[in-house]
């Protein structure tokens, strides 16, 4: 399947990730669903303000990122079949649409944890020292 660049090419995707980085994690990609009852009631309003928005932009950010990789790969299929069709190279782009949601799982694209992390650590979601959290 497709294979995507990571941040930091020393961190594979046999990664173990800490306690506390899966928390950070799930707080971005699954926001207050992601949060135990308990933690969420001593949390303040601005907390969870802050943690909806960022889960709303990491929503954002990888619903592109799903849409981009799925066209890439549909473009890749389409020049394997029409290598020589001028009509098929001009029709499929890298055209996004924000309000599209994309349905594929990450496992259909090939996108690992990792890969994930790396992309969320690129577009400021999770800290730049994420890897060094432990």
């Amino acid at each position: 399947m497709y294979k995507i660049k990571t941040v930091d090419p020393v961190i594979s995707d046999n990664y173990v990730f800490s306690k506390t980085q899966n928390e950070m994690y799930k707080k971005v990609l699954c926001g207050l669903n992601g949060i135990d009852e308990g933690t969420l009631k001593s949390m303040t309003q601005e907390d969870k303000r802050a943690i909806k928005k960022r889960h709303s932009k990491a929503q954002y950010v990888l619903n592109v990122w799903k849409q981009e990789l799925s066209a890439e790969i549909v473009n890749n299929l389409v020049k394997t079949l029409f290598p020589k069709s001028r009509f098929f190279a001009d029709c499929f782009g890298t055209y996004t649409d924000p309000s599209y949601f994309n349905t594929l799982q990450f496992k259909d694209l090939g996108i690992s944890k990792v890969q994930i992390v790396n992309k969320l650590i690129k577009e400021g979601l999770l800290p730049e020292y994420f890897y060094q959290i432990k």
